[in-house]
């Protein structure tokens, strides 16, 4: 038998106890015959099963609405929870995207700051070649800002890369990078050297980046090295080489020296000779005269004079540096030099022909040097020298600087001229060795090439020439200070 559930066990003793009274109570007046008395008890009876049947109902209801309040509360409490969490989740994913933020944003700022602090240009290009990256040594370079630059034609930007266009549609259309070094290329005006390079973005599935690197100070440098190299084996060379003429060329200066003496009149033993064998030195010298023989023998002696002048400064070319050094004023140097220069060509009378004019600025306060005297001084009288006759094969009256003052921890020597300048093809060779522009017979082109050995080798300096055609030209010599 099933048992009630306990909360329905005294609602229904109520209503079976109400059913039992009314039935008695019923049959109790039936049997006494009594219907009046028997008519307000089965009413009370009726009411009494209402009441009881109300009250089961409220009593059931309020059951009912205990359970649904503890389900709603349980169901409340499990939402609750499961909203808490999924709240905490959602919180602690917020945290992860802001921190993934954060991080996203530090990368980014690293690698700009990457891109940046290279000395490169760096550009990236789409495939419809608008720039899509402009780093700062580009926006310092061509004086573009970054926001104008973007996605603007790379061509626009930078002309010197319509050369290599082609080479730009290979890296993106073919992945095929370029890279070209020590390049001429004209960058924000200027013609210089540069390594270039085109790599393809295969990642980014469209567009290259391209590096563009000034590297005319290397180029530069490398030009020196090999100058250096040049002079160092002619150096070499030189002693020797100097040597094997001397002995020939004073061999030919003897001869020539002999024949003058003996075909002169005034020595005793050519008029011996001459009688013995019947000649008459007389008549010798005016045939002599006639055929101009003695300029020959002149032209002969002054042409072998030359070449030991030539061979002379082979040697002082190959000079090894160990004159004697010491500290020494720079400034009564240079005072000294043109001094002497003004009085040889006072002595010339070149002053008849030109109206040359010094001036001299020693504005040098530091002026002490390791050097060797004759060494400096050698070197400030080929540039006066040089300034001088350049001026001179332009018919131009000579305006010459000379100038000292301090930089950088060295003395300056300037020695600048008003002359008819260098061109930019032979400035670039001005200190190799026999290099001259004179005519054949005016120069040996040793001048400068002896004197930039003097400086770099000898002495740790540098010599350096800036030039423009038809304005003029200026040397600049820097020695070391003493410490």
């Amino acid at each position: 038998m099933q048992r009630l559930p306990h909360r329905t066990i005294k609602p229904t003793i109520i209503v079976a106890s109400a059913l039992i009274c009314l039935v008695a109570t019923t049959k109790t007046f039936a049997n006494s015959g009594s219907v009046g008395i028997f008519q307000p008890g089965l009413v009370i009876a009726f009411l009494l099963v209402i009441i009881t049947g109300l009250t089961l109902w409220l009593i059931k209801t309020r059951h009912q609405f205990l359970d649904m309040k503890q389900k709603l509360e349980q169901s409340i409490t499990r939402r609750t929870s499961t909203l808490s969490q999924a709240n905490s989740e959602l919180t602690h994913k917020i945290s992860q995207h802001e921190e993934s933020e954060a991080l996203l944003a530090a990368t980014r700022n690293y690698y700009r700051s990457i891109l940046n602090s290279l000395p490169a240009m760096i550009i990236g290009i789409d495939e419809q070649r608008a720039v899509t990256l402009w780093n700062s040594s580009a926006k310092t370079t061509t004086g573009i800002e970054t926001k104008a630059a973007l996605q603007q034609s790379v061509f626009k930007l930078i002309p010197g890369l319509l050369l290599y266009e082609q080479q730009i549609t290979n890296a993106i259309d073919n992945e095929l990078p370029t890279i070209a070094e020590e390049i001429g290329f004209l960058l924000a005006d200027q013609k210089c050297f540069v390594d270039l390079s085109i790599h393809p973005l295969p990642e980014a599935d469209t567009g290259a980046v391209i590096l563009i690197n000034d590297v005319s100070n290397r180029v530069e440098v490398e030009q020196l090295m090999v100058q250096n190299e040049k002079l160092l084996s002619l150096g070499e060379m030189a002693a020797g080489l100097a040597h094997e003429i001397n002995n020939p060329l004073s061999a030919v200066l003897n001869n020539l020296q002999n024949l003058q003496r003996r075909t002169s009149l005034e020595l005793p033993q050519n008029q011996t000779a001459a009688t013995i064998t019947g000649i008459d030195l007389n008549n010798l010298q005016d045939y002599f005269a006639e055929r101009q023989i003695g300029q020959f023998f002149l032209g002969a002696r002054e042409a072998a004079e030359r070449a030991a002048s030539i061979v002379n400064n082979i040697l002082k070319f190959a000079h090894s540096g160990q004159a004697a050094k010491g500290p020494e004023p720079i400034n009564p140097l240079i005072k000294d030099v043109v001094e002497l220069e003004n009085k040889a060509r006072f002595a010339a009378h070149t002053s008849d022909q030109f109206e040359h004019k010094m001036f001299v600025q020693l504005n040098a306060e530091q002026d002490i040097c390791e050097c060797s005297p004759p060494e400096i001084q050698q070197v400030v009288l080929n540039l006066i020298r040089n300034a001088l006759q350049a001026c001179e094969s332009a018919n131009i009256n000579a305006e010459i600087n000379i100038k000292t003052f301090n930089q950088a921890g060295a003395i300056c020597i300037e020695v600048s001229d008003n002359g008819p300048g260098i061109s930019a093809q032979n400035l670039t060779n001005v200190f190799d060795p026999f290099f001259t522009t004179k005519g054949v017979g005016e120069g040996t082109g040793l001048g400068l090439s002896v004197s930039y050995l003097i400086i770099t080798e000898h002495h740790n300096g540098t010599i350096e020439v800036d030039s423009t055609e038809g304005v003029g030209t200026a040397f600049t010599v820097k020695l070391p200070l003493m410490s």
